[in-house]
């Protein structure tokens, strides 16, 4: 089959396609331009430019999948190239999965079916409070339809030139009524362990007896002892054999020889490979009405109940802090802190990403950037986000920098991320419109309109509209008037936006003038392949940002890439993940493996991705430890962490994170992903 990808070389490419195994019942056909190809061993397809991914249509009879809870594709690369694979389910962007597949390798590209609530019938519907249950059910906002999964849709993710694959089976499997009678005879309760593990299920490096984490901790520790800093870097990791760039004190950011860089305060190139949540005090887990779930909570007579707490009017429980104590005792906050720096440096993590705990980043040992959390002035309306037409807005973001004084002239202080993950870039407008008279968010629409019309008569003019006055505008709250307005409400909407940037710039340059603007961390998961609202935000944003930020949850970085609109600033990526269920983990997270060591390696190709694409100068997993296994507040049951609940860290990715720590600076200087341009510096 030949391939021609976008942007890329001449690919080819043949797909062997057999019948799926029978004990799945599931056969399927290939779609192709409106062709049906069916009962052909080898089929061969032509891709245009416009085409760059396969799709594998279900037989109509034979794709019901209810009870499962993945579809696995088994395909044996036999070609010469390592390739990477995306699956998608149903056209879902988030129902699917990636592998990679090194030359003459055979591996498994599982795809997990996730959304939905599980039936009430089942016994573990009764389980609340968890993303993840047990039973291998996942629950996402996009829910992917289990009776009837129509199609897979497989991608190419890397530039190979060439190669060969096989498809040799696609099976679907997983049950979510496996185990069911451990709740008809009471035997699954209680389901988590005394370190809060999950108890029906064992696996490598599980914790089972108490001394093993003080016998872990001294064993870490004398490996950790042995780790000599690479002497090619300076105290902030930044890359001191490299070219010297200026000196001033502080980090910054600069494009040299066609690619974006972090620069040290020493003046040496950096490339951030971060993780977030870097902090001892990790997630509390609801234990009030869900007692039964646990095994051995202490009493109040016993030291590890200091680690109950109220939380969101609940009582909760820390079983991070409490391993922690059990594992270097009564000085553990300590202890753990400087542990948690040398393992840094020995994982090749050259930076603490956001949410991370001011005792630990404040030791001046790793660079790290800060999220500058403030009071919102009230929420625009319902919408996530500030109240940027409020005079509180700015004032509160001046009161909160005084919580942040050490982090000003720290140079190991990169600098701020303020806000995460805004939602209704889009809906600004509408809600001024429907908002009361005298309110900030009207009182800014009128104002705006007034700058764009002498009078109220020429605003008739153009809207068709009878309005009588200023006055009688600013009271009507019914959207549907605004018909003949559509780009006033527009301009209005992007106006609001630049607020918001422009006001947090002037505050953080005034304040912290040394460190820079990192963004509002924009989940924009597939940008550019963005609607116009987005593709605006981000073109406005990089008027005022030192440094795009995007929460990247996705299989590659490397599609990241501006076109003229936008102003040519660096970008960094705030968070992505994988997971796996192999290690008692209910919940792969946002985007899934197979298995720990597939994990590994699709954090390795993300971050080599980002560390080729000349507009990225970082990127920061999401997060430095696993989620408990019954769920933070909000549900959330993610095996994402580098290290467990136990604090035993995962071997797999850590391999990969040093591997990266060490190929960094090669790898940005040799990659060619785009040409340099004349005006960069040398």
């Amino acid at each position: 089959m030949k391939v021609f990808f976008k942007g890329y070389l001449l690919m080819i490419l043949f797909f062997y396609v057999t019948s799926c195994e029978k004990e799945s019942g599931i056969n399927f056909t290939i779609h192709k331009s409106g062709t049906v190809i069916e009962n052909v061993k080898k089929p061969e397809l032509i891709l245009n430019n416009s085409e760059e991914r396969i799709h594998l249509f279900l037989d109509t009879l034979e794709r019901d999948c209810y009870g499962k809870t993945f579809l696995d594709l088994h395909i044996k690369n036999t070609g010469t190239t390592s390739l990477k694979i995306k699956g998608e389910l149903n056209k879902s962007s988030w129902n699917n999965g990636a592998v990679m597949i090194p030359p003459g390798e055979n591996n498994i590209l599982r795809l997990y079916f996730r959304g939905g609530n599980l039936d009430s019938i089942n016994p573990y519907a009764k389980l609340k409070g968890m993303n993840g249950l047990p039973n291998g059910h996942m629950w996402l906002w996009e829910r992917v339809d289990v009776s009837n999964i129509k199609e897979v849709k497989l991608q190419l993710l890397n530039n190979a030139e060439k190669g060969t694959f096989v498809i040799d089976n696609m099976k679907s499997g997983g049950d979510v009524w496996q185990d069911t009678m451990r709740f008809t005879n009471n035997e699954f309760y209680p389901f988590v362990d005394k370190f809060g593990q999950y108890k029906h299920k064992n696996w490598k490096g599980k914790t089972l007896k108490e001394n093993s984490l003080e016998e872990n901790a001294k064993k870490e520790y004398e490996e950790l002892s042995k780790y000599k800093s690479n002497k090619n870097l300076d105290v902030y990791s930044g890359w001191e054999n490299g070219p010297q760039l200026t000196k001033t004190g502080h980090f910054y950011v600069e494009k040299h020889q066609g690619k974006w860089w972090l620069v040290t305060p020493e003046g040496h190139l950096f490339w951030s490979q971060g993780l977030n949540c870097v902090r001892y005090t990790q997630t509390i887990t609801r234990v009030d009405g869900r007692e039964n779930y646990f095994e051995n909570l202490p009493n109040e007579n016993n030291n590890l109940s200091k680690f109950y707490s109220s939380y969101k009017n609940y009582k909760g429980y820390s079983f991070s802090e409490a391993n922690l104590y059990r594992k270097h005792g009564e000085d553990w906050q300590k202890i753990a802190k400087e542990r948690m720096q040398q393992r840094l440096k020995n994982w090749g993590i050259n930076t603490i990403g956001n949410w991370s705990d001011p005792n630990v980043y404040e030791m001046q040992k790793t660079p790290y950037t800060v999220n500058l959390g403030y009071k919102f002035p009230g929420r625009l309306g319902a919408l996530k986000m500030p109240n940027m037409c409020s005079p509180d807005f700015e004032k509160n973001l001046v009161a909160a920098m005084k919580n942040y004084k050490k982090t000003i002239n720290d140079p190991f202080c990169i600098g701020y991320f303020v806000n995460n993950e805004l939602h209704g870039w889009a809906e600004i407008s509408k809600v001024a419109i429907a908002a009361k008279k005298g309110s900030y968010e009207k009182q800014a629409w009128l104002q705006f309109l007034k700058n764009e019309y002498l009078n109220i008569t020429a605003l008739n003019k153009q809207w068709k509209s009878t309005f009588l006055s200023w006055n009688a505008l600013s009271e009507n709250t019914n959207v549907a008037v605004y018909k003949n307005s559509k780009q006033d409400v527009e301009n209005f909407n992007y106006a609001m936006i630049d607020r918001y940037y422009a006001t947090i710039k002037r505050v953080l340059k005034k304040h912290a003038p040394n460190k820079l603007y990192l963004g509002s961390r924009l989940d924009f998961h597939n940008y550019p392949n963005v609607g116009a609202t987005e593709k605006k935000v981000v073109e406005i944003a990089s008027k005022y940002c030192d440094v795009l930020s995007f929460n990247r949850y996705n299989y590659t970085a490397s599609e990241i890439k501006f076109d003229k609109k936008v102003t040519d600033v660096p970008v960094i990526i705030g968070e992505f993940h994988f997971g796996a269920l192999d290690r008692g983990m209910p919940h792969t997270g946002l985007r899934s493996a197979l298995n720990q060591q597939q994990r590994a390696e699709l954090y390795y190709n993300y971050v080599i991705s980002a560390i080729e694409n000349p507009q990225i100068v970082g990127a920061h997993w999401f997060q430095y430890q696993e989620l408990p296994v019954t769920g933070r507040d909000d549900g959330e049951n993610y095996q994402i962490g580098f290290v467990d609940i136990c604090d035993t860290p995962n071997k797999e990715i850590i391999e990969k994170s040093k591997r990266i720590g060490d190929e960094i600076f090669d790898v940005r200087t040799k990659s060619t992903t785009f040409s340099s341009s004349p005006k960069d510096k040398e």
